[in-house]
């Protein structure tokens, strides 16, 4: 099962982001600093799902249900069908869960 970004509660307040004015910024060690809130670890994987969401070069789960049934299709599920699975699901992480629609 894939462990999603943010959890469905977490969807449902998609408007905790939404600031005037912010203006993310990647330090050199790797951390995000989000109008002058620094977020580390699992926090940008959320932010990287949240600036995503709803947009023309999101992703959808039809997205990743495409990306599964290529993967049947690799004669013998070998290197390429591992690395379609994989594909799929860190796509699906950054989608909200499905039960929620």
């Amino acid at each position: 099962m894939t462990e999603h970004a943010l959890a469905a509660l977490e969807w449902s307040l998609l408007t905790f982001l939404t600031h005037d004015g912010c203006v993310p910024t990647i330090h050199p060690n790797g951390t995000l600093d989000l109008d002058g809130c620094v977020v580390v670890g699992r926090e940008r994987h959320a932010v990287a799902a949240l600036a995503l969401h709803d947009q023309p070069y999101g992703f959808t789960g039809d997205d990743v249900d495409a990306i599964r049934t290529a993967a049947q299709y690799d004669p013998g599920m070998g290197q390429l069908s591992m690395r379609l699975e994989s594909l799929a699901d860190k796509i699906e992480a950054l989608l909200p869960p499905r039960a929620m629609k």
